[in-house]
């Protein structure tokens, strides 16, 4: 790793610290200022809505601009936006849901541009692409490391204070350090930023979104799959976590707020320690550390479900085990895109992954939040356990079937080639 991946890295963690502790701030007032957990995820929803129409394009975007620019606006921009939040209480001494809304929809914007550019930046920082598994862990590892830390603290503070709005002054302070960071990143030039610029000026950018999207769908099969189950993931698991677990501890009798944040940063230590495991490990097969960590998820949304009855310890533990299935399928996702998609294709790919992925935890906001008012926390459970499993088995044969079907034409051709010598 080189004194630029170094810089990345820093960067991209103590954003991820000040967004573990936006994202808790944002479900607490979210959930103290609505009056059902489908008008919570409700809000939850608007401030991922952005997505919708900026996710792609925000790639396409990623690959003609100066990265090194987009990402300091955006962080700039970002710190700006939470700082307002707790500004606005300070002066008017009232903090209305709607403003709420619009900053959370603001700074996702922002996100859409800043995301893909960070993620499209690590394979051009990095020398050998074998190392790209390696390299995603240990960032992995450390952006939980601060997904512990931000919600622990935030958690802690509020046991001082019942004023959650004042944590977003320490999420502006990240945003600041991580535009430091950026500051003093050299990016190389590459062929792959030539290529950007031929891009630039052969095709129009609803061109270059529409050529990101056919490479994930239409390109590469084995892309496509995993696309799919990790958007089938996302449909329930951000949900879960949002609604389910503060609602879950709730009816345990616990202070959510403070539990919360505990819960969370058990979640995330878990992750972090299991990435820096996986950094040292040799992995072959990706592909199987995917399947393993979904099928895994769905484990433990039955253990949660049966903690409704065997109390907190249970819900720590599925918290672990929860843990450990993001760290096994996350970094190995990761590795799979960039190692599959070209250089110039790499910014709007990486795009399309968060828009799918941030679509569908507004998706997981309404679907989950829905189905606990309507059924309550153990049906809810139950429906994503099964609904998870079942989806993850159906992908995993789809996978192996493609898999082996590639490998017979292969032979296929090598049978072929050596006739022909």
């Amino acid at each position: 790793m080189n004194k630029n991946l170094y810089l990345l890295w820093a960067a991209d963690s103590t954003s991820v610290f000040g967004s573990a502790i936006y994202t808790l701030t944002l479900t607490l007032l979210a959930i103290n200022y609505s009056e059902s957990a489908l008008a919570a995820g409700s809000v939850l929803f608007v401030s991922t809505f952005p997505y919708l129409f900026l996710g792609v394009l925000g790639g396409v975007i990623v690959d003609r601009v100066d990265r090194k620019k987009l990402m300091l606006i955006c962080d700039i921009a970002r710190s700006a936006l939470v700082l307002s939040v707790p500004l606005y209480q300070l002066v008017f001494n009232h903090l209305p849901i709607v403003y709420i809304m619009i900053v959370g929809f603001l700074v996702t914007c922002f996100r859409a541009f800043f995301f893909p550019a960070n993620q499209a930046s690590v394979p051009i920082l990095i020398k050998d692409k074998d190392e790209l598994t390696k390299v995603n862990s240990y960032i992995n590892s450390t952006n939980n490391l601060s997904v512990v830390l931000g919600p622990s603290l935030g958690g802690a503070a509020l046991i001082f204070t019942d004023n959650v709005p004042v944590l977003l002054y320490v999420t502006s302070a990240t945003f600041l350090i991580s535009a430091i960071c950026i500051f003093f990143i050299n990016f190389p030039e590459s062929v792959a930023a030539n290529h950007q610029e031929e891009n630039q000026n052969k095709s129009t950018i609803l061109q270059d979104a529409y050529s990101g999207i056919k490479y994930i769908f239409r390109g590469d099969i084995f892309v496509t799959i995993m696309i799919i189950a990790f958007t089938v993931q996302l449909i329930i698991g951000d949900g879960i976590v949002q609604l389910v677990f503060p609602n879950l501890i709730e009816s345990l009798n616990f202070d959510k707020e403070q539990y919360f944040g505990y819960l969370l940063s058990t979640i995330a230590l878990s992750a972090s320690i299991c990435s820096l495991i996986m950094g040292k490990l040799n992995i072959q097969n990706p592909d199987r550390w995917i399947f393993s960590g979904y099928f895994l998820r769905g484990g433990c949304y039955l253990l949660l479900m049966i903690s409704l009855s065997y109390g907190w310890y249970l819900v720590i533990f599925s918290g672990i085990l929860l843990g450990l299935s993001f760290a096994i399928s996350g970094p190995t996702l990761t590795t799979i895109l960039q190692a599959r998609t070209p250089d110039d294709l790499m910014g709007k790919v990486m795009a399309v992954r968060s828009t799918i992925g941030n679509i569908t935890d507004s998706v997981s906001y309404v679907f989950i939040g829905g189905l606990i008012s309507l059924t309550g926390l153990g049906s809810t459970l139950s429906i994503s356990a099964g609904l998870t499993l079942v989806a993850t088995l159906g992908l995993l044969l789809w996978w192996n079937y493609k898999n082996k079907q590639t490998q017979n034409q292969h032979s296929v051709e090598n049978l072929k080639q050596t006739i022909e010598s």
